[in-house]
């Protein structure tokens, strides 16, 4: 956290680290996090990110989530394009369309089992979800400005910050159900 002294904090500098903080935690992640999201292994996702040049990569083992997964979702679409267009070396295509139809009638079994959602109404209710996180944030100084300001001790910020984001928090998560509620039309 931002200093002035050796015991003085600079109050709006604290907030703007802590909210840099929050937003670096939400937007980027390891590969297992990157794996997790995608159903694959930590294996899988270093050699694809390496082999075909996905964005999204920040640091070793760092990613933003967002860049990588749109780039994973264009990386299968095109092999899907592909292997119905066809191409050179026919053998290789059909044995790429037996991959991607497999893969595609997991996929709509998962659907049906309810394991997976359709992608659009996922971004909908995502993006939903993320414009309300961003405004939240935006206005999160303005709420706990006066009582940082009282804090005596770094400690008592800390639980300040702490108290609000924790609220943020909860308060999210019911929206979010909410609005995947909506969504699925609950």
């Amino acid at each position: 956290m931002p200093k002035e002294g050796s015991n003085k904090f600079n109050l709006v500098a604290c907030v703007h680290w802590y909210i840099d903080y929050l937003k670096d935690k939400t937007d980027f992640g390891s590969v297992s996090e990157i794996a997790t999201l995608i159903g694959r292994t930590e294996r899988y996702v270093s050699k694809l990110a390496a082999e075909k040049n996905l964005p999204g990569k920040v640091a070793h083992g760092k990613y933003n989530k967002i860049a990588f997964i749109n780039a994973y979702i264009d990386y299968k679409d095109k092999q899907i394009k592909e292997a119905k267009a066809g191409g050179e070396n026919r053998t290789d295509a059909q044995a790429r369309l037996v991959r991607a139809n497999a893969d595609f009638k997991e996929i709509e079994l998962a659907e049906k089992q309810k394991q997976v959602v359709p992608v659009k109404p996922l971004m909908n209710t995502l993006l939903g979800i993320f414009l309300k996180f961003g405004k939240s944030i935006d206005t999160m100084p303005g709420k706990v400005i006066n009582k940082i300001y009282a804090c005596n001790s770094k400690s008592e910020m800390l639980d300040v910050l702490n108290k609000a984001t924790r609220q943020l928090k909860e308060h999210l998560s019911k929206e979010e159900l909410e609005l995947f509620l909506e969504e699925d039309g609950h």
